[in-house]
């Protein structure tokens, strides 16, 4: 026998070994049905995502019989298509739960080309697995009780899991039929949800691969040990897509969160850097960058901005500030986050030009004067204290020193200016620090500035100026301590004026 024919006949006894070991060869209906008496309780969010149960009555039997679950689920070769027919059927048993658990192997396959078939249970009355209440109804509860279990239909979990796709969907999420998929009328949704499947790639478009990795992290904001590996997964179908559309693909799903080793540290920036020219200015301008109907116009736009010296010519500089005043803001959008709006062209044009830096910057200030706009307004003065000379220093510390603080407000205003700013250049910083505490009008900040400062005078210092529990403490007051009076608050000024001779040499 020769070498190659070896070479398919071990592969050819290995595929049959998966098989012979799946549930697809065995009676993948009886073993449905035995899952579905296992389980008193299913809870929606956890068989779909892969969780196991952390609430609710008898977790561990809930825990066996998901497990078993997971036994059912298709675990082929690469490349191999799982037998659809067989996972289909279940959707027409008679038996809700067995149906319940056709939705959630077909989801499991994470193909929107199943999704029609989810679909067409979405008007689905039959009633399966409970799930348990929310906590606030659990604890309203007498705690002698069963833990309550609310009734949920096949239907609801056909919704259920259409509503992902939905979310990761920018066509989808604009389409006024499925701004509620819980209630859309359910011959449109199927009808809409066929038409979505048929426009995409079965296991490689855009809302696809985002909703593997929401299963990949079980929508765990936080990547567990455990399932690293999964995401990792994910992240390598992302990296086997062609360019451009890799790049855009990697930063819909938060690429640089994912990644894991074996790629460097700037690797979504060397795919930024292969981005062809007019896919990069596209998006400043409020187009697509590609034809990915999953992706709103503009996508990319503000990661673009951050990275304006890698990515645009110095001559783009004029460009990025006639766009700042022409092009509508935008919302937000999962992956291309920007609080800034618009004020992020002008300092993208400061750094491609920064000796016109203290120019562009006092120019596009006064264009974010209003109250909520202090966000913009701190960037701008950041930017403007890392970039210009002594006196935009200076300039950017008054603006620093001239926005009022918003009651209630953490994280915005004066501290988005001392972040940016220590972000981006700690010298320039530590500069901007000699600066304020210097400044007569130190008195009028509050805690949470106050503190930011302690904290890096008493790094500049290499020992501690301010008790911990007072430390502590301060985190409950805002900038502007519209709920009482931080008493420590003079006593930690007076440590900063005392010391600023030791470390601003």
């Amino acid at each position: 026998m020769s070498v190659s024919k070896k070479l398919l006949f071990g592969a050819a006894i290995v595929g049959s070994l998966v098989l012979g070991n799946s549930p697809r060869a065995a009676d993948l209906e009886k073993r449905a049905r035995e899952v579905a008496r296992e389980l008193p309780w299913l809870g929606v969010e956890d068989a779909l995502f892969d969780r196991d149960p952390r609430l609710g009555p008898r977790p561990q039997q809930v825990a066996r019989g998901m497990q078993k679950l997971r036994e059912l689920q298709w675990h082929g070769l690469p490349g191999e298509e799982p037998p659809l027919a067989d996972v289909r059927a279940l959707l027409k048993h008679a038996d809700p739960k067995v149906r319940t658990l056709g939705i959630v192997l077909l989801f499991d396959l994470e193909r929107v080309d199943v999704l029609p078939d989810i679909a067409t249970l979405a008007g689905d009355a039959g009633e399966t697995f409970p799930e348990p209440a929310p906590i606030a109804v659990t604890i309203a509860s007498d705690p002698g009780d069963a833990w309550p279990l609310e009734k949920r239909t096949v239907g609801d979990w056909a919704r259920a899991a259409i509503r992902p796709y939905v979310e990761a969907s920018y066509e989808l999420g604009q389409d006024k039929l499925l701004r509620d998929v819980r209630t859309a009328d359910a011959a449109a949704l199927r009808e809409r949800i066929t038409k979505f499947a048929a426009s995409r790639d079965p296991a490689s478009s855009t809302a696809g691969l985002v909703v593997a990795v929401e299963r990949a992290t079980g929508e765990i904001e936080s990547l567990q040990p455990e399932r690293a590996g999964r995401a990792a997964e994910v992240i390598r179908r992302v990296t086997e897509l062609p360019m451009p559309r890799q790049f855009f693909v990697a930063l819909r799903v938060d690429f640089e969160r994912f990644k894991g080793e074996g790629y460097v540290p700037d690797y979504l920036l060397a795919l930024a850097r292969r981005v062809p020219r007019e896919a990069r200015l596209a998006p400043l301008r409020g187009e697509r960058g590609i034809d990915d109907p999953d992706l709103p116009p503009g996508f990319g736009y503000s990661y673009f901005l951050d990275h304006p010296v890698d990515l645009f010519r110095e001559s783009d500089a004029r460009l990025l500030l006639d766009l700042e005043q022409k092009v509508p803001e935008r919302p937000w959008y999962p992956g291309d986050e920007n609080r800034l709006g618009n004020a992020a062209y002008a300092i993208a044009a400061a750094r491609l030009r920064p000796e016109e830096a203290e120019g562009v910057l006092t120019a596009a200030v006064g264009r974010y004067g209003r109250r909520h706009q202090d966000e913009q307004r701190m960037a701008l003065a950041a930017a403007l204290a890392e970039l210009g000379s002594d006196k935009g220093v200076g300039v950017a510390v008054d603006w620093f020193y001239r926005e009022d603080p918003h009651a209630g407000s953490f994280g915005g205003g004066r501290e988005e200016f001392l972040d940016r700013l220590h972000e981006r250049s700690p010298m320039r910083y530590k500069a901007a620090v000699a600066r304020i505490v210097k400044d007569e009008r130190l008195n009028t900040l509050g805690p949470p500035t106050t503190r930011m400062l302690l904290t890096s005078v008493e790094g500049y210092l290499g020992r501690s100026l301010a008790d911990e529990e007072d430390v502590r403490q301060s985190y409950g007051f805002d900038e502007a301590q519209q709920r009482g009076k931080f008493e420590p608050l003079g006593e930690w000024q007076k440590k900063l004026r005392d010391t600023a001779e030791e470390w601003d040499r």
